[in-house]
């Protein structure tokens, strides 16, 4: 028969993996938007800022990623580029608890 310890630290690690499993998509996510931002901070310079964020806005509808127009930025000042927002996504674990996970995307590209 199981002992007790085997039984809580089975029941432990599985706890653990169903987090991991729940909370990871929303972070690669974020690192899909902070492609996305360094990719077109690179092309910026070459593109009015409203086309810079158009594009953006449509990477980040295809990602499936909750950022409005309203939360996100692109400021050029030369050959400096810098674009930034703000989104969040809630996490619902065991169709009861919703955590809300606030991401600040920034890149800065060719800035001194």
């Amino acid at each position: 028969m199981a002992s007790w310890k085997t039984i809580v630290g089975v029941s432990i690690l599985g706890l653990l993996v169903y987090g991991g499993v729940k909370i990871t998509p929303p972070f690669i996510r974020y690192f899909q938007v902070k492609e996305a931002f360094n990719t077109m901070a690179h092309k910026a310079s070459k593109f009015p800022r409203e086309d810079v964020k158009g594009e953006i806005l449509a990477k980040v509808k295809e990602i499936k990623v909750p950022l409005s127009e309203e939360n996100l930025e692109v400021e050029r000042d030369g050959s400096c580029v810098e674009i930034y927002g703000q989104y969040a996504e809630a996490v619902t674990f065991f169709n009861r608890y919703t955590f809300q996970l606030t991401f600040y995307p920034y890149v800065r590209w060719n800035c001194e």
